[in-house]
């Protein structure tokens, strides 16, 4: 049996890793298709070899620029550079980057029950899951939301933590030692490690968020990289512009007008990615093909009471996660860190004067991000020339409301603990970044427990949703969900 994997992101990730463990039982060859696999690595390694110092980005205009800012052009489109290199809209990796990292978060309940999961369907994945990643964080934490509201995967979590920056620890602990509240929860965060050896031994270049050539991030293209060059699976440099059904076969055509034969095809292209492809397969449907997105807001957070000595070898970006519960089922999922030292080298060009702006930054300041509740997303139509369309300003001005009243809760959990939420100088994010899509119902497909949307031919991205969730769909949970989705394409 021939089969497709269409791309390299944690959704193909997933699949690939159930499919690895096909290959001993069965005759069968899986190729992955995905354009320039692994190219951010390549890039970042170029760089350091020639210690070149000019900037190097790959920006264009294009599907997703239109609905998502990327993670460089966060702060007022600053754009954050690791190695003053970050490779921006990587279209073709699966989803929209090949960097998967921070908050591991379980989705909701709510959510799994809006999605059309049950929780022990998808739980005993998890697990599974989390034998491939190295899973950091604190077992002993103990999570205090409600039981439809535990996000927080400290059962899976298998290699130590991180260091968090010292004002993220000393914000954690204030609040910690405060009473419990069944409205708040902070934790540290929980981050993929691609080697245990380096959760401790960390270069401590600031920029994880942004790509590490040591692997303290985990990067779903890289280890597929390594399996392809294992020979475990062959590998299309090119991306998929449809397919076709031949004779209970899939014909594969490319951009680059290649044709390959399948008996099966995994589709992980992410919920913009796939939708075109099947939208170019199948032709565009009577309903309209919906892909959904939360808004983001970026806050500034300063102690009242500076921290003067502070362990530079703390781990970067975004350091603890949390979530403010505004009633019953109105969840806001919060990250906090410390601003990386290339905000700084951007803002200002002085590299003296940008390294003191740092330390001061350091005692002094934290970034807040809060994503809106599954309540406040925003629907973006897919037309039929592919492109994205929206007319949703009351609804965005609604959402900035929720976001700000949400903030002003915030702001007095976080007094309490000695810091001050600047929520007057609150920045709007375009997006959170992470999208899901109703293709299923767009098509008029049920929803299936193996993602078939046609014989042969599972969809296992976030484009099986069909609704948005609280805060975004977590990675942890797209890797897991996905190796279940193969899991059960084998056992029917």
């Amino acid at each position: 049996m021939n089969i497709a994997v269409i791309g390299s992101g944690a959704s193909a990730f997933g699949v690939l890793m159930r499919l690895k463990k096909e290959l001993k039982e069965n005759n069968i060859s899986i190729t992955v298709i995905s354009k320039d696999l692994n190219f951010m690595n390549t890039i970042f390694s170029k760089n350091i070899a020639s210690k070149k110092n000019n900037i190097i980005f790959n920006k264009s205009s294009n599907l997703h620029t239109n609905i998502r800012h990327n993670f460089g052009h966060t702060f007022n489109e600053i754009k954050i550079n690791n190695s003053n290199n970050l490779i921006y809209n990587i279209r073709h990796s699966g989803g929209l980057s090949d960097i998967w990292s921070g908050s591991a978060a379980l989705p909701l309940l709510q959510d799994l029950t809006k999605w059309g999961f049950r929780s022990d369907e998808i739980e005993p994945y998890y697990k599974t899951i989390s034998n491939y990643l190295n899973l950091s964080g604190k077992k002993n934490e103990i999570s205090n939301y409600k039981k439809s509201f535990n996000s927080i995967p400290n059962e899976f979590v298998n290699s130590p933590p991180i260091k968090e920056h010292d004002l993220v620890n000393k914000l954690i602990q204030k609040l910690k030692n405060k009473t419990i509240r069944n409205d708040f929860h902070i934790n540290t965060n929980y981050v993929f490690l691609r080697d245990k050896s380096k959760c401790q031994y960390c270069e401590i270049c600031d920029s994880c968020f942004s790509g590490c050539l040591n692997d303290s991030i985990f990067r779903p293209s890289k280890i597929i990289n390594e399996l392809i060059s294992n020979k475990n699976f062959s590998y299309e440099n090119d991306n998929v512009d449809s397919l076709k059904i031949i004779n209970n076969e899939y014909e594969i055509t490319t951009e680059n007008k290649k044709k390959i034969i399948f008996d099966k095809v995994f589709l992980c292209a992410g919920a913009l990615n796939s939708a075109k492809i099947i939208i170019k397969s199948f032709d565009y449907p009577k309903n309209d093909v919906l892909i959904y997105d939360i808004p983001t807001k970026f806050f500034p957070i300063v102690s009242k009471i500076p921290k003067f000595k502070i362990d530079k070898k703390s781990f970067g970006f975004s350091s603890a996660s949390g979530s403010v519960i505004m009633n019953n089922d109105n969840y806001y999922h919060i990250l906090i860190g410390h601003l990386p030292k290339e905000y700084f080298k951007n803002k200002i060009q002085n590299k003296f004067i940008s390294s003191l702006l740092k330390n001061i930054s350091n005692k002094l300041f934290l970034y807040g991000t809060i994503y809106g509740s599954n309540k406040d997303f925003l629907s973006y139509k897919l037309t039929k020339n592919f492109e994205i369309t929206s007319s949703q300003k009351e609804r965005l001005n609604q959402i900035n409301n929720n976001l700000n009243d949400a903030l002003k809760k915030l702001k007095k959990i976080f007094y309490e603990g000695n810091f001050l939420i600047l929520n007057n100088f609150a920045i709007n994010g375009k997006s959170s970044s992470h999208y899901s899509s109703n293709l299923f119902d767009a098509y008029k497909i049920k929803r299936n427990i193996c993602a078939e949307f046609n014989k042969n031919l599972h969809i296992c991205d976030t484009s099986i949703l069909g609704a948005p969730s609280s805060s975004q769909p977590h990675t942890f949970f797209i890797m897991a969900n996905a190796y279940r989705l193969a899991d059960k394409a084998f056992q029917n």
